[in-house]
């Protein structure tokens, strides 16, 4: 299998052009073989991030299943026992610890049409998992909490959280991943009462 990393947001177009689509992957295969587009196990990443100056935008918990039902061919039902029984196949990314506030990570095994892993997540995690010089953000031994006055990790943290709420709007991005053929046709938007009832608007002072 090869796989081609490294281009993320590389290639963006206006959501809901075909036209934008196509050019847009166009340029993603501009150094592959164009071939590739008619090529049944060939799948590209694509999304949408939504954002809005000074808001956090945050993904309900209970708005999973029916971002499921809707962009893959399973039922309401379906979608339902998919996100609520214990499963491999499905995982909960849950914001700053609240339980109804969370993206999801969720891979499929459906028709050719629909995506074979979908992910919501949000932009705020980028910044405090890149804090530690590299390490994830919120590891910490407990003696780095207590050493020093103030201690540098929180610290650190402490500056980041002031200046994030001042200066960091958080989007909701959603990724699927798809055969080729389909990255400029499907997949595209997302229904603005499906948006209303998934996305969650905080100011951003109050989140960070």
């Amino acid at each position: 299998m090869t796989q081609v990393q490294g281009v993320k947001e590389a290639n963006q177009h206006i959501p809901d052009s075909e036209e934008d689509a196509f050019n847009a992957l166009y340029v993603l295969l501009h150094d592959l073989d164009h071939e590739l587009r008619g090529e049944p196990r060939c799948w590209v990443d694509v999304g949408l991030e939504l954002s809005e100056p000074g808001f956090s935008y945050q993904w309900r918990t209970d708005s999973h299943s029916d971002i499921i039902q809707h962009f893959t061919c399973l039922t309401g039902a379906q979608a339902a026992s998919y996100v609520n029984r214990p499963s491999r196949h499905y995982h909960r990314d849950i914001s700053s610890g609240l339980l109804h506030v969370s993206g999801f990570r969720g891979t499929f095994a459906l028709g050719v049409e629909d995506p074979l892993y979908i992910q919501a997540y949000t932009t705020d995690k980028a910044l405090i998992q890149q804090l530690d010089r590299g390490n994830h953000g919120l590891t910490i031994h407990g003696k780095d909490m207590l050493n020093g006055c103030p201690p540098p990790y929180m610290q650190r943290l402490h500056d980041l959280y002031f200046d994030a709420k001042e200066n960091h709007n958080c989007a909701a991005r959603i990724e699927f991943r798809v055969q080729i053929d389909q990255a400029n046709e499907r997949f595209l938007t997302i229904p603005e009462e499906l948006i209303a009832s998934s996305i969650l608007a905080f100011d951003r002072k109050d989140w960070w």
